[in-house]
This record gives structure tokens, C-alpha cells and sequence, in this order.
């Protein structure tokens, strides 16, 4: 129906399908875990029936069965936190008492976790320029349409807001938090970023790559792909034409 945006009830266990969605309507629902084999063909990419892909970009797989880097960072993630909820009773007994995380310290946790990420991406990348090109200048350059594992990205420099949102999609999904993924627009630029409700409902933005936390109803600045102002035929037809 007009204006109103399709779900993505029954596609939660297929990526192929999750792929096309998010390529073609720009979020993934924050009730829909991502599938292993989802790809994300960045903004101008395309994704058809047969699983074939165009994109002048990377494209962004998520397989956690294969990607050890990816698993290196959940597995540290789930660690950290683990120990944050550990107390000890007293410094020189062995009895410990544990007081698990509530699911708003966890996304604060894990919002600080992959900010430190990103300053130490970057950081790392102006050591590798010394200084002198700009870290864009110095990631590992890939080509388009070639797939590359989302733990490669991240670990290898490559990372954009892209990367950091879908990462941080897929580490809330490890820790059964309702996240939304969703692409668009910051004021005019290409973006990502993620969508949760904390304890009082309220959504919040939280962008990783920005290293901030904001208000969705700052729609000036924030504009997700379902929402811009694009024609649908003009879109389809890009679709059925494109050569790939």
C-alpha cells in the first residue's frame, strides 16, 4: 500500500532476501537478526533474484561461521561485558558476585566499545599516512563488486559508517538487543547508522562512525533511504536495466 513501509516478518532467516531488502529499502527491522550470508552492496548497489550483485563499492558479507576477525570481536565484546557484571565481594576472597548488565548499560557498553574502535582505526591510519593523507587515503583498497568479510573490514582500516553500523547491528543481535539498521543521508552525505529503544522506549540514534548519539526527530540531519523523496519507476527501472 502507498506509504507504507514493507516488513521483514518472513525473511528473517533468509540473507539472500535480507540483502535485496536492505538494498532496495535501506533498513533491516530491529526485530530481525542478521542472517549469516547477508551482504550489504552499499548504497548505489543492486542485489537480484538469482543472489547475482552490482555494486561500484565492496560488498559487506557477514558470516560468522567463517570470519574469524568478526568472531574475535564478538567473543571479546561478550568477554568484557561478562567481567563488567562480575563484583567481587571482598579483595581477598574468591567469592564473586555476579550483577549482570540491564540491557541499557549493554548498548551504552557496546556503543563505547566500537567508539574506541573507530578513534583507534583512525588513529592507526594517520600512523600509517604519518601524517600526511588524509586514513581514507590509506585503507586497503578493494575492488567493486568484489566480496569482502565484515571482520576484514573493520580489522583492515576499511571501515566506514557502512561497516561500523552493520557491525554494530550484528553485535546487538549477539546480545539479543532489538537493533535497527538503517542507511540514508547525514546532512546531504551518504550514512548508516542504528536505531534502539531503551528502557523507556524512547528511539535513539546511535552513530558509530560519528562517535555520537542522536535524536531521530533531527530529520534534517538524519534521512533514511525509505524516507527520501525518490520515484519508485525510476528506481525499478534501474533495476531491470542495469548491466551487470
Amino acid at each position: 500500500m502507498k506509504g507504507r513501509k514493507p516488513s521483514l516478518e518472513n525473511l528473517k532467516d533468509d540473507p539472500l532476501e535480507q540483502s535485496k531488502f536492505y538494498s532496495r529499502y535501506g533498513y533491516i527491522d530491529k526485530n530481525v537478526k542478521i542472517a549469516d550470508g547477508f551482504m550489504d552492496v552499499g548504497m548505489s548497489g543492486s542485489i537480484y533474484d538469482n543472489g547475482t550483485t552490482y555494486s561500484e563499492r565492496e560488498i559487506i558479507v557477514v558470516d560468522r561461521k567463517n570470519d574469524k576477525k568478526l568472531n574475535e570481536i564478538i567473543n571479546t565484546l561478550k568477554e568484557n561485558i561478562s567481567s563488567v557484571s562480575a563484583v567481587e565481594i571482598c579483595p581477598n576472597s574468591e567469592n564473586i558476585i555476579y550483577s549482570p548488565l540491564t540491557k541499557d548499560e549493554q548498548i551504552e557498553y557496546l556503543f563505547g566499545y566500537l567508539k574506541d574502535m573507530v578513534i583507534l582505526n583512525y588513529s592507526e591510519g594517520l600512523k600509517v599516512a604519518n601524517f600526511r593523507k588524509k586514513p581514507k587515503d590509506v585503507f586497503i583498497s578493494v575492488n567493486p563488486n568484489e566480496k569482502v568479510l565484515l571482520g576484514d573490514c573493520i580489522k583492515n582500516m576499511n571501515a566506514q559508517p557502512r561497516h561500523y553500523s552493520l557491525l554494530f547491528k550484528v553485535l546487538a543481535d549477539e546480545l539479543d538487543i532489538p537493533c535497527k539498521l538503517v542507511k540514508g543521508t547525514k546532512q546531504g552525505n551518504k550514512h548508516a547508522w542504528n536505531i534502539v529503544n531503551i528502557s523507556n522506549s524512547r528511539p535513539v540514534i546511535f552513530d558509530v562512525a560519528s562517535r555520537c548519539i542522536g535524536n531521530p526527530k533531527y530529520k534534517d540531519e538524519y534521512i533514511p533511504v525509505y524516507k527520501e523523496k525518490k520515484n519508485n519507476f525510476f528506481m525499478e527501472l534501474r533495476d531491470k536495466f542495469r548491466r551487470y
